[in-house]
């Protein structure tokens, strides 16, 4: 007895209780699974290399404001200078060297004890370790992608082949 004010559902049609649609028995994914995956790739891969390049621009505003902290910008401006202004004389190789080596290494202590950009850091990482299975699943080619090839290929020809036999035909009918 059925009512009109009731929604009725009744499964997908041919499925089977317990039978997944793209995974066998052992866990392996059916072929069309497998497809599947690689559609849903191609659409997320935009999202997730828009997630990176977020995180990478995170990542380069704390790099940046870092270099930009009076202590450490005291040391870049030292480093840059190769003036000595109480012998008034240029400074040695060696001096313009060690404060380049004073700058970095207060530089890098100063990202390594910073925990938010140690997190961002993380984060890209795992980030680029996911767009680049993305992209190898993405750039997978299914049985789709070569019918399109191939019948691209032949429209292609045949439309060139009925260019040839119409040319033909009106020069023959002049």
């Amino acid at each position: 007895m059925y009512y009109e004010s009731e929604l009725y559902h009744h499964g997908i049609k041919g499925q089977k209780w317990g039978v997944r649609r793209f995974q066998n028995p052992d866990g392996t994914l059916t072929a069309a699974g497998k497809r599947r995956n690689i559609v849903e790739a191609r659409k997320n891969l935009n999202a997730e290399k828009s997630k990176l390049s977020e995180l990478n621009k995170k990542k380069t505003r704390l790099e940046i404001d870092t270099e930009y902290r009076d202590d450490i910008h005291d040391l870049r401006l030292n480093a840059e200078d190769s003036w000595d202004y109480k012998k008034n004389k240029p400074l040695s190789d060696k001096q313009i060297d060690a404060n380049w080596n004073k700058f970095d290494k207060a530089y890098k202590k100063a990202l390594s004890e910073n925990k938010e950009y140690q997190k961002i850091l993380k984060e890209v990482e795992s980030q680029k370790v996911k767009v680049k299975e993305l992209e190898s699943l993405a750039n997978t080619k299914t049985g789709r992608d070569y019918t399109k090839a191939v019948l691209g290929g032949l429209g292609a020809i045949s439309a060139a082949s009925a260019g040839m036999i119409l040319v033909d035909y009106l020069m023959s009918h002049k």
